[in-house]
């Protein structure tokens, strides 16, 4: 039989393992504690322990009091460059405000100014990276408004070294009895498993990418629809964990950062992003989640009132200060905020409205130079301040008062009738605008709204009277405007008698003939007429033509047309040969009046009354702001300038509630139907209101893949796919950069005259580069030859087809440039090295080049986006730079977008694919 212990025995073995388990707790217990983000949360200011509590004695926040020191030893690179980048002072700055914002609460309004401070994102991240640093694994979690889901590919553009964050997790492994122990202040499974990862990496020797920004932070967007917060990214580190060799470590180290990382809770260094379109009643279901609720609180609010969102959503910037007095209604008062902006209208705007809101804040003002405002591979040095600008005098004429008058009639009306989003509300304020837009029109009513053969229905409709007066009188038909009948129709009688006067020549397309005649046809100094874009600069050639008739050769040679996108090189390089028009005045503009170092002595502003009253505000906002001090005396000489010219205004109007709007007409093609009235086109409705139309081939963005723009069917596009669509103000720069609009260039304001452009380029290029300079009918017999060599059955092919393939001929030609039948040209397209697909989308749209239709619209879009992300034949064909195209690429993410619900064209099986 066994024996049996007695039960004193077994009693006395229980009380040796009581003193042994005592013994092992007193030994944890004077070792630091590790703190999990649970144990975080307990200790957070709204649920402080007591001064007995045990824990507070041994509580370790050494994340308190980081700060960004004043030589930044943090390393970063542009992803698609791999150039190294570092901060700007300023940003350095605006991060220290951030991490005391976090730490000390209070609301702070920041002020950059004048460099555009985007993306606001990329401030999330590097306040994350700091927290890290100062061995904080679980980071900081900021709520971002206004935002969309396209918000976090921002981070993507840039990396931070591996190294750095490999030598972090070192720091933190201790040994203790022969086994590696990592002990940071806070904990977070899902960043630790992302830092051993790079280690392995690290110390493995595998090549792999640095990881981007993107990869170590987490991201959630407030779906409305679903009244949840949606996880952006589900895979993270995917090309950096590729380089492990041994699959389990993956698979184990995918496992674990995935377990936290889409988890609302207890993601690390979370951002969590409101999106712009999201209603008050959003607010309150985003703020009380339980993502943010209690103990889970953001520590950050960041407010993003820059000018690229007022662009993108004008009344969502507009509504930050009610975002902040509801977020401190409800629970919020304790977080730190910052509203950052570097716009200086919506500056001034939002420290009246957080004062009348009884919102005490700061302000902090920055002054800031440079094309990237935050991580810039060309940092300016620690301590810099701009340099005094030298004086430089405009003259400013002011063109109109009138359709300020009539524009404010239709405000009023509008503001009577409804809120924004009401049909009546939306008809009156389109009138309103398109008063103001043709008093800045640098033409006559009839050049706008002459009807050519090329002219599609659409922009005709869109940028017509008529159009705006059928819908006055469907919401008076339908009582909106009951109680203002008689003022509604006071106020179209005016503006239907401006239209009427402004038919040959608004007073803005008046003053700038005289100028053309005073200093293009008087006088030999030569003139640059800086217009918004390529469609204002081929409506004024239009109306100078008709005009001068037969002086408008004269005046054209000595004539430089720049647009605003690229006035900044023009100035470098034409200062001081030519006399400067600036036609109309908004934020970009007054930049370069206050800032740029080569803006000559004695240029010529046409401004309308409107503009003109809203930059005076504007700039004796900015003479009171000491940090400007350097501008300060161009701004002066402004403000007098202005002042004088408003004071020869007879009957001054109060204007000021007319918000900062832009007055240019848009031309961009975004009707879908073709003429025959089915939809024969794929329909993406995207976020924040927008819609896109494409038959063919749409480029996709994939976070997880290089290239990030993928160039897909449109068929394959599926509902939460993010898609790019081409933006006016990049397609102005990308125009501007391919010269289109120039005085060499055929009309630009039709696409297939930019089409056919584009297709002769490319040619020209080509035949160049594949047989030398030659004349051009040598060059014909050349390439007959090397087509004859292709295929002996085009030898029948006259030269004289050849001839018209290679150039455009006079002013206007619009005539098809390929044969009815294709196998001649195609052979001529295989001489010159084009593929099929090239060859055949040539001959496709050269055929139909008298038939301008907004198929011809989505083509050239799609030719843009072509140019754009395949490069190297843009580099060789099109003659742009590499840093050109870098850069347009860069500013290509501005112009991502979620798709939100798919209609197929009509003649598809699948009639309607949506995200219900």
């Amino acid at each position: 039989m066994q024996d049996r212990k007695s039960f004193a025995d077994r009693l006395a073995n229980q009380n040796k393992s009581r003193q042994k388990l005592e013994e092992r707790l007193k030994q944890l217990a004077s070792r630091p504690k590790k703190l999990t983000s649970k144990v975080r949360e307990k200790l957070a200011p709204d649920s402080s322990p007591t001064t007995d509590s045990p824990l507070t004695s041994k509580r370790v926040d050494p994340w308190k009091g980081a700060r960004v020191q004043l030589i930044a030893d943090r390393t970063f690179h542009e992803t698609a460059s791999g150039t190294a980048a570092r901060l700007q002072p300023w940003a350095r700055t605006l991060i220290n405000v951030a991490l005391d914002a976090s730490e000390s609460g209070g609301v702070h309004l920041c002020f950059i100014w004048p460099a555009e401070f985007e993306p606001i994102a990329l401030l999330h991240s590097l306040i994350n990276l700091e927290r890290h640093f100062a061995k904080d694994m679980f980071g900081i979690r900021t709520l971002l408004y206004p935002g969309t889901h396209a918000t976090r590919l921002s981070l993507n553009s840039f990396s931070s070294s591996r190294k750095d964050l490999v030598d972090l997790y070192r720091s933190m492994l201790t040994t203790e009895g022969g086994y590696a122990h990592f002990e940071p202040a806070t904990s977070s499974k899902a960043f630790e498993s992302v830092l051993e990862a790079l280690n392995n990496i690290e110390m493995w020797g595998n090549e792999a990418p640095d990881p981007n920004l993107g990869a170590l932070t987490p991201v959630f967007v407030f779906d409305h629809g679903q009244n949840a917060w949606e996880p952006e990214a589900r895979v993270q580190l995917d090309n950096e964990l590729r380089k492990i060799a041994r699959r389990s470590n993956r698979r184990d180290i995918k496992e674990q950062v995935s377990s936290e990382w889409s988890d609302t809770i207890e993601a690390p260094g979370a951002m969590f992003v409101l999106h712009s379109e999201t209603s008050r009643k959003d607010w309150k279901e985003a703020l009380a989640s339980k993502a943010l609720s209690g103990l889970h609180r953001p520590e950050l609010l960041i407010f993003n009132g820059t000018s690229r969102a007022s662009q993108s959503s004008f009344g969502s910037v507009q509504r930050i200060p009610e975002l902040l007095r509801f977020a401190m209604d409800n629970g919020y008062q304790a977080c730190g905020s910052l509203v950052i902006t570097d716009d200086p209208r919506s500056f001034f705007s939002l420290r009246a409205r957080l004062a009348e809101l009884r919102i005490a804040f700061t302000t902090k003002v920055l002054a800031a130079e440079g094309e990237q405002a935050i991580l810039a591979t060309n940092a300016l040095p620690d301590g810099w301040q701009p340099a005094q600008r030298t004086l430089a005098y405009c003259t400013a004429s002011i063109v109109d008062r009138d359709a300020s008058q009539v524009a404010l009639a239709f405000q009023r009306i509008a503001n009577d009738s409804g809120s924004e989003g009401d049909a009546s509300h939306a008809a009156a304020m389109t009138a309103c605008l398109f008063v103001l837009r043709l008093s800045n029109l640098p033409a006559g009513f009839s050049d706008l709204s002459k009807l050519d053969d090329n002219e599609t229905d659409y922009r005709r409709r869109e940028n017509s009277w008529v159009h705006v007066k059928t819908g006055l009188e469907a919401s008076l038909t339908a009582g909106a405007f009951n109680r203002k009948r008689d003022e509604l129709e006071r106020a179209v009688a005016k503006a239907e008698r401006l239209i009427d006067d402004w038919s040959d020549a608004t007073p803005m397309a008046a003053r700038l003939l005289s100028e053309v005649k005073k200093y293009a046809l008087d006088s030999r100094s030569g003139l640059s007429i800086v217009l918004p874009n390529v469609h204002y600069v081929e409506l004024a050639r239009r109306f100078l033509k008709r005009k001068l008739g037969a002086d408008w050769e004269r005046s054209d040679q000595r004539t430089t047309w720049i647009t605003q996108s690229a006035v900044k090189t023009a100035l470098a390089t034409r200062a001081q040969a030519s006399h400067f028009v600036f036609v109309g005045i908004n934020r970009t503009i007054l930049k370069l009046l206050v800032t740029h170092q080569d803006i000559p002595h004695g240029s010529t502003i046409l401004v309308a009354y409107r503009q003109a009253n809203g930059t005076l505000i504007t700039l004796r906002g900015l003479r009171e702001v000491a940090e400007f001090k350097a501008y300060r005396g161009r701004i002066g000489l402004l403000i007098q300038e202005l002042e004088r010219r408003l004071a020869e205004v007879p009957n001054p109007l109060l204007i000021g509630k007319i918000g900062d709007i832009n007055l240019t007409f848009r031309f961009d093609e975004t009707g879908g139907s073709s003429s025959g009235g089915e939809q024969n086109a794929h329909k993406f409705e995207l976020e924040n209101g927008r819609s896109m139309f494409a038959a063919g081939w749409v480029y996709r963005y994939g976070s997880e893949e290089t290239p990030h723009f993928r160039r897909v069917a449109a068929s394959a596009v599926n509902v939460g796919d993010l898609v790019f669509e081409m933006g006016e103000e990049l397609r102005t720069e990308l125009e501007s950069e391919l010269h289109v609009g120039s005085t060499s260039s055929r009309s630009a304001l039709y696409p297939e005259r930019i089409l056919l452009k584009l297709y002769h380029d490319e040619v020209q290029n080509r035949c160049s580069r594949i047989f030398g300079a030659k004349t051009r009918s040598v060059l014909a017999r050349a390439i007959l030859e090397a087509m004859i060599r292709i295929d002996p059955k085009v030898r029948d092919c006259r030269p004289g087809r050849i001839y018209y393939w290679l150039a455009l001929g006079s002013e206007g030609d619009t005539r098809p440039h390929a044969p009815k039948d294709s196998k001649y040209f195609k052979v001529f397209c295989k001489a010159l090295q084009m593929d099929e697909e090239q060859a055949t989308r040539h001959w496709n749209f050269i055929r139909n080049a008298r038939r301008l239709n907004q198929n011809l619209g989505r083509e050239l879009a799609t030719r843009y986006a072509e140019i754009l992300f395949q490069p190297e034949s843009a580099e060789v064909y099109r003659k742009l730079s590499e840093v050109a195209i870098k850069r347009l690429q860069a500013s290509a993410v501005r112009c991502v977008f979620r798709v939100e619900a798919i209609v197929a064209p009509l003649s598809s099986k699948s009639s309607e694919r949506s995200g219900g």
